[in-house]
């Protein structure tokens, strides 16, 4: 016996059985997560190799095997030199791991549990030509079968399979009338037989099995051991979010496994949540925020159609963060205050040659606070020339009067624009400017030098404006308390395509989205001192002067093209986060993508700016600034960009 208990602590770990012997069928109960990896990695193709006492770790604590000790055993050739070794091993190279040397394997781990001696060596038995004899007390006839069947030298006469090896080892003893019931047999019991010496029985037949003792080999198993409790979680280890989609592991759950016990979740749908379709994880979208208790019942794995309230119950704490964009206040700014406008604008501009839409929406973190929306927008088409005109500006947050200095730049700035193309020419200009803008025919100089006089002087003409009322406000306000940003853009189609002139001055953004994908980038974001200030049309001595309007100057001559894009930084900040993004094909691509999923941008939708205004809602964590965005789409229609394209 003490022998037994060695060779049985060697195999297992120091797994302590209060038994004299293991049977099989408890040998394969503890085996089970081991038995299910390997028909698992067989199904795909793979076969472990590598399979000895040595690969087969109890866990003390929850006697159960370590499968990630067994799973690094795994072996690119087969294990030579051992008991436990296939004869197909012994080759050179050697052999390459296969379902039948596995089965070999295992059944030598088996042999050497119930029998307390290891197998001899299958290179022995080869040279010496004989069968495998097995004399135990403690294997039945099944069993014994099951084992020579699978501890066969000739790989074709194994088992299948792992499940087919199992079931043969599994199959009842036939007890007949013949078998010996003495009393003297029972006696016997008491005395426990000593095991012959291993080695091979030539003398005698193979069907001359030493007369075994039947009642104990029938004697029903000992029970396994009552499976420990899994440890339950006492929270979920994440938080989750209200309407954000989410996917909680089992395994985060069950910090120490729990194969023997099954779970059953109770309620799932009152939060949002279900179960997978593999149950390897809780998947859903939470429906309530707070504080909540997911609500399970443990039952042993061996409980057949466990009832719901049966079992033992646990709970598991979970966080539920509520849904950001909805723990936002939208408070109404002064309607009494002599500078309010709405806290929302929009416009759909259809046009014989394009369709112009804009959207302006406050800001979060304004609405908050019932502030002011500072950006604003004006889009306007003079029908005699075919010239679109579109300027969008963002008033600073840190100016008091910013909503009206980005009101008076967007309306004088086009003021300005549209009255240049009735103006005649001064005594400095032999040509005006609506000569210049009809030219289909003028050179890349001669455009640059149009929107110079043009655009560029509509942003002086804005300016002026600014400081006008800034000086005629009792008592005068400083001008920098209008500071504000610009985006000034003027389109044409022409004989060619289009001319599209642009002129920028602070952050945002302007871009050009051709037919094939590609942008042309129409501003160049101005920085100020620090890397969150910028540029206004305010600030003194950075941009009107002869170099610093040229600088801002843009134009750009195109058969055709997708969209011309004119945006604040409430949207260029989240969706073009760098310079660089601002001219990425696979960013802009992106953006186009996400907005005609939301957007219909063509003039027989008489939604278009409402459904513009929505899509300038969205929420970007730490992205909360008014948000105000035109685009001009040619009347063609304008097939949706994807990848391919």
């Amino acid at each position: 016996m003490s022998e037994f208990q060695t060779i049985n602590q060697t195999l297992f770990h120091q797994w302590a059985i209060p038994q004299d012997h293991l049977s099989c069928e408890r040998l394969l109960g503890c085996l089970l997560p081991v038995t299910n990896y390997l028909q698992t990695s067989h199904s795909k193709g793979k076969a472990h190799g590598g399979i000895t006492p040595e690969s087969l770790i109890m866990n003390v604590d929850t006697c159960q095997i370590d499968l990630s000790q067994f799973q690094a055993c795994d072996s690119e050739h087969l294990v030579r030199g051992t008991a436990y070794t296939p004869p197909e091993a012994d080759t050179e190279p050697p052999g390459l791991p296969t379902v039948q040397a596995d089965i070999y394997s295992l059944a030598a781990v088996l042999y050497h549990a119930l029998t307390a001696q290891p197998p001899v060596a299958a290179a022995v038995r080869v040279k010496r030509g004989v069968e495998l004899a097995i004399a135990s007390n403690f294997v039945t006839q099944p069993e014994e079968d099951a084992l020579r069947q699978a501890l066969s030298l000739d790989p074709a006469k194994r088992p299948s399979s792992v499940a087919e090896f199992e079931a043969l080892l599994r199959r009842p003893v036939a007890v007949t009338s013949q078998q010996p019931m003495a009393a003297d047999s029972l006696q016997s019991h008491s005395a426990k037989p000593s095991p012959p010496a291993p080695g091979f029985h030539q003398q005698q037949p193979l069907s001359a099995k030493p007369q075994r003792d039947w009642n104990r080999a029938v004697e029903k198993p000992a029970p396994p051991p009552e499976p420990k409790v899994p440890k339950v979680a006492e929270r979920v280890p994440m938080n989750l979010t209200k309407g954000k989609l989410c996917e909680i592991p089992i395994l985060s759950l069950f910090p120490d496994g729990g194969a023997d016990w099954q779970v059953k979740f109770q309620d799932l749908d009152e939060l949002g949540l279900r179960l997978s379709e593999d149950k390897s994880s809780l998947v859903g979208i939470p429906i309530i925020d707070g504080e909540h208790v997911i609500r399970v019942q443990l039952h042993k794995a061996c409980d057949k159609s466990p009832g719901p309230s049966e079992g033992l119950p646990r709970s598991i704490k979970v966080t539920i963060n509520p849904d950001p964009a909805a723990i936002w206040k939208n408070l109404d700014s002064n309607r009494d205050d002599p500078f309010w406008k709405p806290d929302t604008d929009k416009l759909a501009l259809p046009t014989p040659a394009a369709f112009i839409v804009a959207a302006s929406v406050r800001g979060r973190s304004h609405a908050q606070e019932a502030l002011f929306r500072d950006d604003d927008f004006r889009i306007t088409c003079d029908g005699a020339s075919g010239w679109h005109f579109i300027a969008v500006a963002d008033g600073a947050g840190s100016a008091k009067l910013s909503r009206r200095g980005s009101q008076l730049a967007c309306a004088h700035a086009i003021k300005h624009m549209e009255e240049q193309l009735r103006a005649e020419p001064t005594d400095e200009a032999k040509v005006s400017v609506a000569q210049q803008a009809a030219d289909d025919e003028a050179t890349p100089e001669q455009l640059r030098s149009l929107a110079y006089t043009w655009l560029g002087g509509a942003a002086q003409a804005a300016l002026k404006a600014i400081n006008d009322e800034a000086e005629g406000q009792e008592p005068p306000r400083a001008p920098k308390e209008y500071a504000t940003t610009l985006l000034l853009a003027a389109a044409r189609r022409t004989a060619k395509g289009w001319l599209v002139l642009s002129f920028g001055i602070g952050d945002g953004g302007i871009g050009l989205l051709k037919r094939d994908g590609s942008v042309q980038v129409m501003s160049t974001p101005d920085s100020g001192e620090f890397s969150s200030e910028t540029i206004f049309l305010t600030s003194k001595g950075h941009w009107y002067s002869t170099e610093g309007i040229a600088k801002r100057l843009h134009v750009a001559q195109v058969p055709d093209f997708h969209a011309l894009v004119l945006m604040t930084d409430g949207i260029t900040d989240p969706l073009f986060p760098t310079e660089v993004s601002l001219g990425d094909r696979d960013v802009w691509l992106s953006f186009w993508t996400d907005l005609w999923k939301q957007v219909q941008l063509t003039p027989d939708n008489a939604q278009a700016d409402a459904q513009l205004l929505a899509w300038a809602g969205f929420y970007s964590k730490g992205n909360h600034d008014d948000r105000t965005i035109a685009l001009l789409l040619p009347n063609e229609p304008v097939p949706e960009i994807t990848a391919e394209t």
